[in-house]
């Protein structure tokens, strides 16, 4: 078994605007809106610059309607963006700088 580097749901407000449009083409929308309820401005101002105006305030819309999240729900989000963030590096379609990557 290949071991990889562990990143974090932040790495996503890292990578290039080209590598978030693949993201965001891969990801369910349902779970981005919960997998950004909890993240940080520059995240959530990444992922909306790459979205047509429309969208980014649909996401947003949806994300104030939805309320509250418990957290369990947001990390389980997160994790399987971030395995789709992993599966897209490995494919050779994104690259994740190394500065975002955790030690």
């Amino acid at each position: 078994m290949v071991k990889h580097r562990c990143i974090s749901f932040d790495v996503l407000g890292s990578l290039d605007d080209r590598s978030i449009q693949k993201v965001l083409r891969e990801i369910d929308s349902y779970e981005l809106r919960i997998a950004l309820k909890s993240v940080k401005k520059d995240v959530l101002r990444a992922v909306l610059r790459n979205m047509s105006k429309r969208a980014a305030i649909m996401l947003i819309e949806d994300m104030e309607y939805m309320g509250p999240v418990p957290s369990k729900f947001v990390k389980e989000a997160q994790r399987h963006i971030i395995e789709k963030i992993r599966d897209l590096e490995i494919w050779g379609e994104i690259t994740i700088p190394k500065a975002s990557r955790d030690k």
